[in-house]
This record gives structure tokens, sequence and C-alpha cells, in this order.
């Protein structure tokens, strides 16, 4: 028993430093949506590229202009913002439209318009998180770039997909995962969507999250009981994890000592 609790205590531990060294503070939102930019998502396309350009087009359906995966025509509320404006403004000036080739990341603009689909995305994924999220399962994103990068990106997949993703990563954190389990878990939630274009971002995220941080993926354990933290009695009833136990404790001793 004692050598059960030592263990728990430790697994605990481990995750507190993952915690105290990657604070909210160190998470630069517009640093990693500029990398979900980069990494993943493509630039320039206009509807009239497919009368003045040579190519198969017909992936693009019923797109509207589109720049970094936000699309002006469908994309809603974020284009109204003072920074979609903006963003959208830049864009008409440099008369993209008709000078812009086919995935053109804006050349000198480009730098400024990845900030401003940062400060338009933003928003989105705050709602997001707060609406599908638990709040443990906030501060273990906040606590970790390889998670904040993942969530930041299904912001772009839209409402339905972050609601799913948000419901078995609630679950996989109540199990007290590591972080490196964690982004294994979001990983795996890609891979078995169904969905082609989400499989195939997923395997891309295999080479990107782990580097965002440094960090080594987990292998999963394959039962609750082996991540060496979650609990139940006899009767099959949840009880109040060790790790939720100790989490406040810390909380706690945080604001006290913030206080003095």
């Amino acid at each position: 028993m004692r050598n059960r609790l030592n263990e728990q205590v430790n697994r605990f531990k481990q995750i507190m430093n993952v915690i105290s060294e990657n604070t909210n503070d160190s998470i630069d939102f517009v640093a990693l949506t500029g990398q979900v930019i980069d990494q993943l998502e493509g630039g320039y396309y206009h509807p009239d590229m497919r009368y003045r350009l040579k190519g198969d087009w017909s992936k693009y359906g019923a797109s509207g202009e589109t720049m970094f995966g936000i699309d002006r025509l469908k994309g809603g509320s974020i284009n109204t913002t003072s920074a979609g404006k903006e963003f959208w403004n830049l864009i008409d000036n440099a008369n993209a439209k008709n000078t812009w080739k086919w995935n053109d990341k804006g050349g000198q603009l480009g730098e400024r318009l990845k900030v401003l689909a940062a400060q338009m995305m933003k928003p989105q994924y705050e709602t997001y998180t707060r609406l599908y999220l638990t709040p443990e399962s906030q501060k273990i994103i906040n606590s970790s770039k390889a998670l904040t990068f993942n969530f930041i990106y299904a912001t772009w997949n839209g409402s339905g997909w972050f609601q799913k993703f948000a419901k078995k990563f609630n679950e996989d954190v109540k199990n007290n995962l590591s972080i490196g389990e964690l982004v294994s878990k979001v990983l795996e939630y890609r891979r078995d969507s169904g969905n082609r274009i989400i499989v195939d971002t997923g395997k891309k995220l295999e080479n990107i999250l782990p580097n965002i941080e440094n960090i080594k993926i987990s292998p999963l354990s394959s039962t609750a009981s082996d991540t060496g933290i979650a609990s139940n009695d006899n009767s099959g009833n949840n009880q109040p994890s060790l790790f939720s136990t100790l989490y406040n404790k810390f909380l706690d001793s945080q604001k006290a000592s913030n206080k003095a």
C-alpha cells in the first residue's frame, strides 16, 4: 500500500514539474498559431484563380477567398473583428486576387498576417475551451505547448471536431495520464476519426507535437490502473483521484504564497 502511494505521489510530482516549468505565461499563443499556419495551413486561394491559372481546383469546391485556412466567405464572425478586417484589408490592398500565386504566404505581409490570424482565432479558441473542456483539462493544456498547439489546430477543424476531441480528452485527464500519454491520446483521436483529412493531419502531428517541447511520447497504458493514479473502490464507484487532491492542495499553496 505504501509503495502504491509513493508511486502515485511521484507521478503527481512529475506532472506538477511540467506544469511549473510551462506556466500560462510561457505559452505564446501567437507564436504557436504561427507554427500551426506554417506547418499545417495553406496560403492564398481565390476563386478567380480557376480562370487565370491552370490546375485542378475541384478540391476547393464552393470555397471563397481563403488565406491560412480562413475562408472569407464562410469564416463567420472572425472576419468581422478588428483583426479580421485588417487581415483582409491588407490582402485587398496587395491586390492579391490578381497578383498572388496559388498558396502564396503573403511575402513581406506574411508575418503580420499570421499575427492577425492568431488574434482572429484566439477568441474562438477560448470559447471552445470554455465550453467543451473541464477546468482541469484546461490547466493541463495550458501547461503544455504540444497540447496547446493541438487544440489551437482543433479550432481550425471547427466546433464539432473540437467538441469530439475535448470529450475524449476530458475522460483521459480523469485517468490522470502523463503529458506524454495525453499527447499520444490526441494523436489517437485523429487516427481513429474516420475522416481522411483529420487522419492525414494526425500523421503530420505525429512528427510535430513531440518536437514542440522536446517531449517523448509515452506508450499508452492498457488499463487505467497502469497509470498509477486513478482509483476505484470495490463497488465500482469513482473516488477522488490522488492527483485531484494533491493538485488542489498545490493551488491552495500557490494562492497562499501569492497573498504573502
